[in-house]
């Protein structure tokens, strides 16, 4: 993979070689930057670092986990497959409010029990309210282009998660909780590369 180290204005586009399916699941997450006019500096370097790659996104870009919520006690068992079908990360009741903090271009991975991930997406929209104001007590949302979803069997257990652990992820107190700092980036394209089906 390869570009100058200068920085790239926001017209011009990024040429990729693209190597494998880990570049080009990192190639459409850079088509999207580029799309919301993110400035990108990217430097030539064999051992690509993904954690620099995501650190250099002109705004500040973090990475979110996003519990589904799914057990029966919290009022939405199946929301995460709302959440899929609909293009959204959720947060319902008394955590709604949690998914507030999530700003476009910031980057989700929604996280279901037993430390499975089933989707990574690239937010494309933060929560702006709804029409009636008694929905704003259910349920807040950011909307979400997902670059990569699990797949289901007929009884909607997931077949191909991801393992929160192999990307290095150990705190998951909360329904929405910043792991920025936490994931091994490089591990989780490989991770989403080795389980995506076409």
């Amino acid at each position: 993979m390869t570009k100058n180290s200068e920085e790239i204005p926001d017209t011009e586009l990024i040429e990729i070689t693209v190597k494998n399916s880990v570049y080009k699941i990192l190639n459409l997450y850079l088509n999207y930057l580029l799309k919301m006019k993110i400035r990108l500096q990217i430097r030539a370097n064999k051992q690509y670092n993904f954690y620099s790659f995501i650190n250099k996104s002109r705004n500040g870009m973090k990475t979110w986990l996003v519990n589904t919520n799914t057990k029966g006690e919290n009022g939405n068992p199946n929301g995460f497959k709302y959440m899929l079908r609909q293009n959204k990360a959720s947060a319902y009741y008394d955590r709604a409010s949690e998914v507030d903090k999530i700003r476009k271009s910031d980057l989700v991975l929604l996280y279901h029990n037993d430390n499975r991930v089933i989707a990574v997406g690239a937010v494309v929209n933060h929560y702006e309210g709804h029409d009636y104001k008694v929905l704003n007590e259910v349920e807040h949302w950011v909307d979400v282009n997902w670059l990569w979803k699990a797949s289901f069997d007929d009884d909607f257990k997931q077949t191909n998660y991801i393992n929160r652990n192999k990307l290095g992820i150990t705190m998951v107190n909360g329904t929405v909780v910043n792991v920025t700092d936490q994931v091994d980036y490089k591990a989780l394209f490989e991770e989403i590369a080795m389980k995506q089906q076409f």
